[in-house]
């Protein structure tokens, strides 16, 4: 997928998947990485077959998770 939807923090790589169930909505899913290239990477887990992955806002996102995250439990990560 490209390396752009991948976003990591603190060491830990995470995708955007958009929720069928709520197409507006998205989860924040860890993955692991298998290979890195320039552009692209190859996730070994954590995604399944079809499933739709940000590829472009996901740092928008993941600011956006974060500062939710910060509202609702008083910490940063």
């Amino acid at each position: 997928m490209p390396r752009r939807g991948v976003v990591t923090v603190a060491g830990k790589s995470f995708v955007f998947v958009q929720r069928p169930d709520v197409p507006e909505r998205f989860e924040r899913r860890p993955v692991e990485l298998l290979h890195e290239f320039s552009d692209f990477v190859i996730i070994s887990k954590g995604l399944q077959p079809g499933e739709k992955v940000v590829t472009i806002g996901s740092l928008v996102l993941a600011q956006v998770y974060e500062d939710r995250l910060a509202v609702e439990t008083g910490e940063a990560m």
